[in-house]
């Protein structure tokens, strides 16, 4: 199950970064509602995974001692910054720096394959 939500991640990555298909990630377009609830079910799986693995793992410490696990926090942050800043932000500010430090953050999704 983790592969299919891993490679949904990336293809939606993908989808955002590529020039003919990004206008369709912006509010407005008509397959916006579909492509943010698809990437919302994809946050969301991959925050309880890891909420999972920080309640049951064998003592604090060494859930920050791994890897993967600050990788993983680092893949799903992006998200939950950008609704915060949106929640904020001023709309007639332009967002298109901001938004290239987003995507930076979200490639360490990629690396999950690494434990797949």
């Amino acid at each position: 199950m983790d592969i299919l939500f891993i490679c949904t991640s990336i293809t939606l990555l993908v989808m955002e970064t590529d020039h003919n298909v990004k206008d369709a990630f912006k509010e407005g377009h008509a397959a916006y509602n579909y492509l943010f609830g698809l990437n919302v079910l994809v946050i969301a799986f991959f925050t309880t995974d890891l909420l999972i693995r920080f309640v049951t793992w064998p003592g604090l410490l060494n859930f920050w001692k791994n890897l993967f696990n600050i990788l993983d926090i680092l893949s799903i942050l992006p998200f939950y910054v950008s609704l915060i800043a949106e929640a904020f932000e001023d709309p007639t500010a332009v967002q298109q720096q901001e938004h290239k430090s987003y995507v930076v953050l979200r490639v360490c999704r990629i690396f999950r394959i690494v434990r797949v």
